[in-house]
């Protein structure tokens, strides 16, 4: 469809719809993990709107490259990207793209484990969706923080952050965004000692996984379940999650499968 857009964008000489449908190409293919030729259609893209001076397009180019450069790892060239993309979007008075121009900036440097400066850029962010009342880019935010608290080994913070984050996502309905928090203070409670408290939470991550047919996280969650009933001594609960876990695993196809047949082995299964 959008192949076809721009084809007949091309032949009447649309340029505003060229720089769309180029954009919308590059969205496609990173969608599916082809982020080379992503990283070709959004170049393109960013090159005709910066020629037409259309800022909101080249902005937009902008934010879509930095993702792409993200996704293949090369952060460096993402912060150039996303800074620019900020630096329009504050020309622009766009507060949106503003706040999701410095959100990426964050993830970006957390990656880059400078996560001082992570921090900030997603403070900044959190002010923005606050200020505009987007409660599901605020909820993830916040989710966002506690990882870099838990990163830090600083858990106390983290669970403050994970938890004002579910409480606001839990509002939006974003079922896939509450079982990534579900999950982070599962982690957190398990590097606190606390695993009884780390299960619960792994628990409610599990149906929530099930629910959205997320089959990965799901066989995650089983075996975290899993490896926390077995240091608690649940011999026959550790085994019961990670054969379901196992199942999960072997039906998608998943490198872990071999991780936990040599537990299972070893719990005398």
């Amino acid at each position: 469809m959008f192949t076809q857009s721009l084809l007949i964008c091309q032949k009447i000489d649309d340029k505003s719809g060229i720089c769309t449908a180029l954009g919308n190409l590059g969205l496609v293919l990173s969608e599916v993990g082809e982020q080379r030729p992503a990283i070709e259609y959004h170049t393109q893209s960013l090159d005709i709107a910066r020629e037409m001076g259309d800022l909101r397009g080249e902005g937009r180019a902008l934010g879509n490259l930095g993702l792409a450069y993200a996704a293949i790892g090369n952060y460096d060239a993402a912060i150039k990207l996303y800074q620019q993309q900020l630096a329009i979007s504050r020309d622009l008075g766009d507060s949106g793209n503003e706040g999701n121009a410095l959100s990426n900036l964050g993830v970006a440097y957390k990656n880059l484990n400078q996560t001082d400066l992570a921090i900030q850029c997603y403070l900044e962010a959190l002010k923005i969706y606050q200020g505009v009342g987007d409660l599901r880019s605020e909820g993830t935010v916040l989710g966002n923080i506690g990882v870099i608290y838990l990163i830090r080994e600083e858990y106390r913070q983290a669970i403050e952050y994970f938890e004002n984050g579910l409480d606001i996502i839990r509002r939006t309905g974003n079922r896939k965004e509450e079982s990534t928090i579900l999950g982070n203070l599962g982690i957190t409670y398990r590097r606190l000692g606390n695993l009884p408290t780390a299960i619960a939470y792994y628990k409610q991550q599990l149906l929530i996984t099930h629910e959205i047919g997320n089959r990965q996280g799901e066989g995650n969650a089983l075996w975290n379940i899993s490896l926390l009933c077995h240091k608690l001594g649940e011999r026959t609960h550790a085994i019961q999650f990670a054969r379901r876990a196992l199942n999960i695993y072997e039906q998608i196809e998943s490198p872990s499968v071999k991780m936990v047949l040599r537990a299972l082995e070893q719990w005398g299964d």
